[in-house]
């Protein structure tokens, strides 16, 4: 196997801080570019392992999926709220809660506020209303009950295997 040392990096997950000046990466006696954020399979990994970004970054590529429904809607007029909800839980919901399996066991303000945000826009209320009010009124549940959902089952589904298997054996670090 050969690397590509142009499209190759290395980023160093540690607790805080800079990295030092003689922490130097290499591989076959050239230097290897450190980067702060990696993008794998859609997921934003930072040095601390902080999911902040990748939470944002679901976010905003949540709102695309609401952009285009909107754009889908503007030749038919409103949709009703059966049809209204089932293109949300189908175009917006997979994307807000891509990768939940790992980064679903903290509460995030910024996942919940695409849904509230969408149901404010199908209500047409402003954002003072109340955000209980709001889902409450289009029958909708905070999207923590789904990501903590995932979270949990793929923990039951970890503890369930093998002691073989690499998943099993990170959990036990």
């Amino acid at each position: 196997m050969t690397v590509n040392l142009k499209k190759t990096e290395v980023i160093v997950f540690r607790n805080g801080g800079p990295l030092r000046n003689t922490e130097k990466w290499t591989l076959n006696g050239v230097h290897v570019k450190v980067t702060s954020v990696y993008k794998y399979m859609g997921l934003l990994f930072t040095p601390t392992l902080s999911w902040t970004s990748a939470k944002l970054k679901l976010a905003a590529q949540s709102r695309k999926a609401i952009n285009a429904i909107k754009r889908y809607q503007l030749p038919f007029g409103q949709f009703s709220h059966t049809y209204m909800f089932k293109l949300f839980d189908t175009m917006v919901v997979p994307i807000l809660t891509y990768g939940a399996e790992i980064l679903g066991h903290t509460y995030s303000k910024d996942i919940e506020k695409v849904q509230t945000d969408f149901c404010r826009y199908y209500l047409g209320v402003n954002s003072s209303v109340n955000n209980c009010m709001v889902l409450g009124e289009c029958g909708r549940v905070p999207l923590s009950y789904i990501y903590y959902t995932k979270c949990i089952k793929y923990w039951c589904k970890l503890l369930q295997m093998s002691d073989t298997r690499y998943p099993k054996n990170v959990i036990k670090c």
